[in-house]
């Protein structure tokens, strides 16, 4: 949340005590106010450009000379904000504010090193300040409407965006932000005229074209959502997203989505997957992980003898389409070794950081299980075979990869009762919807037999219950 311009939070003094201007790393002489006025304008210069450890020994040699300058103090936070120090960040930002406490910018900075560190109600507080003393500054109301979003204050955050682009009208980013927003929550006249005002601005918008989609398709307008993706195609022809949903929405036959569009689409996911999903109730990582836990405890039960402890079997795990990781924490209990499999390399990022996975893993699961050597105990999937319709190859492959008595546990979004398909509808969403019936013919056909075919709440959108399957699957001992 942190702006491009230097006179807002983004930066690292590194090099604290060093004179770079002359070259001159002792000189504390006295200087005029226009050498000091000429280092500043430097430094800020370097900033711009991105050369912060040139611009941090810039605002120090300002700071040598004038140790109150309540600009090169901010932007001296600015810098260790952006390198991450943001204890350093704040006690500058906030010894300028103690020199002057009526900089709006400056409050913008500590709105933005609150934010770095989820701090939401301190940056809303940062950025309201900032706003009253500034009120015409269209970007105050803008932060505002992100913080108070990531706190769910969506009233909030919904005025906010709407007083930016009061302000701002014809700032694109303002534009599109809100409409995605309006859409989230349901509000589609307002999102399609916001959203169409910034295809107006900027008619190659890809935002636009996917925000206008998405709030089409929700409101099952799939002829307006087809002519949004022919429009995108035109703009962008090979765009992996438009060519999957013109697809979808042009009625296409087909039986998984697009590696393309699944790597674009969850890439740019990775960084919000969690939030949102949240957001959303999403329940299907504990869903599947307590079918997991179950059988672990299960078989320590069997396998134990009375002078053993009740130490839990460990597994061999493969946590298919594991995208951020959010079986992991369930998972690694269970697991003597746990690979993680994931097309999304943002995703796979994400998932890295919590330091839970043995293995992760760049691939399609399908032809990752088909070419995979090692047996294994459990693969579990949560949300991921949603974008294969057709799951036949995928079962043959899990149980060809299955030891004796493994199992296979995974979640599908169901068609509701009057969806007469008999094996799979791709939906609106991009997503598969399958029946009951042509799932478990397929796993028979597979050699693997159904434990359990639970209907259960996968998430919410909106107002409605996602409903789907959880589904437990064994290979014959």
């Amino acid at each position: 949340m942190q702006d491009a311009t230097p006179d807002q939070p983004e930066s690292d003094p590194a090099t604290a005590q060093t004179n770079a201007a002359e070259g001159n790393p002792a000189d504390t002489s006295p200087a005029s106010a226009e050498q000091i006025k000429a280092w500043l304008e430097d430094a800020v210069e370097q900033h711009q450009q991105g050369y912060l450890v040139k611009a941090s020994e810039g605002y120090q040699l300002v700071l040598q000379h004038d140790p109150r300058h309540s600009t090169a103090l901010q932007l001296s936070g600015v810098i260790h904000c952006q390198m991450g120090d943001y204890l350093a960040a704040e006690h500058l930002v906030k010894q300028s504010l103690e020199i002057d406490p009526n900089q709006p910018h400056t409050l913008s900075n500590l709105g933005n090193i609150y934010a770095e560190q989820e701090r939401y109600e301190d940056s809303a507080n940062a950025y309201e300040r900032a706003r009253e003393l500034q009120p015409e500054n269209a970007q105050h109301s803008f932060h505002l409407g992100h913080v108070y979003s990531e706190i769910n204050r969506n009233v909030d955050a919904l005025n906010a965006y709407r007083q930016a682009v009061e302000q701002a009208p014809e700032e694109i980013s303002y534009l599109t932000t809100l409409g995605r927003y309006e859409s989230g929550l349901t509000l589609f006249e307002d999102a399609e005229k916001h959203l169409n005002q910034a295809l107006q601005l900027d008619p190659n918008n890809t935002v636009a074209f996917d925000s206008l989609g998405k709030a089409f398709r929700a409101q099952n307008r799939i002829e307006d959502a087809l002519q949004i993706y022919k429009r995108w195609l035109a703009a962008y022809p090979d765009h992996p997203v438009a060519e999957y949903f013109a697809r979808v929405c042009g009625g296409e036959t087909t039986d998984r989505a697009s590696e393309k569009y699944v790597k674009v689409a969850f890439d740019s996911f990775a960084a919000n997957f969690d939030q949102t999903l949240q957001n959303l109730q999403y329940a299907v990582p504990e869903l599947i992980c307590q079918k997991a836990q179950q059988w672990a405890a299960e078989l320590t039960a069997s396998t134990k003898t009375a002078a053993e402890d009740s130490t839990t079997t460990k597994l061999a795990v493969v946590d298919l389409g594991c995208g951020t990781g959010l079986c992991g924490p369930l998972l690694r209990p269970l697991a003597e070794h746990l690979i993680g499999v994931d097309l999304s390399p943002n995703m796979l990022i994400m998932a890295k950081e919590r330091q839970l996975y043995d293995e992760l893993i760049e691939a399609e699961l399908t032809a990752y299980l088909q070419d995979l050597s090692e047996p294994q105990d459990l693969l579990v999937s949560a949300d991921t075979l949603n974008y294969i319709g057709d799951l036949a190859s995928t079962f043959t492959a899990a149980a060809q990869v299955l030891r004796p008595g493994g199992r296979m546990i995974f979640s599908l979004e169901r068609q509701t009762d009057d969806q007469t398909s008999d094996h799979y509808q791709l939906s609106p969403s991009g997503r598969f919807l399958h029946s009951k019936a042509p799932v478990e013919a397929w796993l028979q056909q597979a050699n693997l037999n159904v434990v359990s075919f639970d209907k259960e709440q996968l998430r919410t959108e909106g107002d409605d219950a996602v409903e789907g399957y959880i589904i437990v699957a064994e290979k014959p001992a």
